[in-house]
């Protein structure tokens, strides 16, 4: 378990360093903020489809960020990860 942190921390740490995560966050605030004035003022509908929306925002604001994620491993030829994730499938 502790690599699979140790893993995170340092993917969490180039995104941050190539400020890669900023258009992932904002996105992501900015769909959450919005989403309500499409929907309109009625509360109850609001709070039951509210985790949904939160979970749909982080993903589309996770799909903003993964080119970023595996483009260091692409460069340095160091595709084990997309080799890996493309077998599991075929």
């Amino acid at each position: 378990m502790s690599s699979f942190i140790a893993l995170m921390r340092q993917d969490v740490v180039m995104a941050w360093r190539e400020n890669s995560a900023g258009l992932s966050i904002s996105f992501f605030m900015i769909a959450v903020a919005l989403i309500p004035f499409g929907l309109g003022p009625d509360l109850k509908l609001l709070r039951d489809i509210a985790p949904g929306i939160i979970w749909v925002a982080l993903l589309l604001a996770v799909l903003l960020s993964l080119e970023s994620i595996f483009q260091a491993d692409l460069e340095d030829k160091n595709d084990y990860k997309i080799k890996t994730f493309t077998d599991f499938f075929h």
